[in-house]
């Protein structure tokens, strides 16, 4: 059977903590419930080290306050980086091919595309005529911005009706950079 005290010294590996001590909280987790501001307590984050109020930290039912001991601030910081490495992307692609991730991509389009029926329609156009043979096939053609091979259409121009044929071919990477500039 697991004990608190044994559950502790996993949690806090690097630090010994004594039998005696089992009664009190480790510092990654430590709520100075005397501190408050206006009766809202507050927590020290074990990344950033500073103090902030429980709610700026996530929820969660296995740590003994039911949050966790970073922040979200910092949360978010380690989940972007983790996302930027090999393994977090390839955690990324296996949950994208579940049956749950595909579902949670639909639903996001289609939230995405209630929020801005104009790029949707701009979208489909283009599809359409590549497929009419309107406009050749982006990958067929060289990047508007460098020398690489296109992948896809940029609506240079916008996404009203009288530009939805407006298109340069651009591959994934100029195609970012341009939509970074627009927002």
């Amino acid at each position: 059977m697991l004990t608190i005290s044994n559950y502790r010294l996993q949690y806090c590996a690097d630090r010994v903590i004594p039998e005696k001590a089992v009664h009190l909280e480790p510092p990654c987790c430590t709520i100075k419930s005397r501190n408050t501001t206006r009766g809202i307590k507050m927590k020290i984050c074990s990344t950033c080290k500073q103090t902030k109020s429980l709610s700026e930290f996530h929820k969660n039912k296995h740590c003994k306050d039911g949050h966790l001991c970073s922040c979200r601030i910092c949360r978010g910081i380690y989940a972007a980086n983790y996302q930027r490495t090999t393994k977090g992307k390839a955690t990324q692609k296996r949950y994208e091919q579940t049956e749950k991730g595909k579902a949670t991509r639909r639903a996001v389009l289609k939230r995405f595309y209630t929020r801005h029926p104009e790029r949707k329609n701009a979208t489909t156009i283009v599809s359409n005529a590549i497929r009419d043979g309107k406009l050749p096939r982006p990958d067929t053609l060289q990047c508007h911005y460098g020398n690489h091979p296109a992948q896809q259409y940029h609506h240079w121009h916008g996404y009203e009706k009288e530009y939805w044929l407006d298109v340069v071919p651009v591959c994934k990477d100029c195609h970012i950079k341009c939509r970074k500039k627009i927002a």
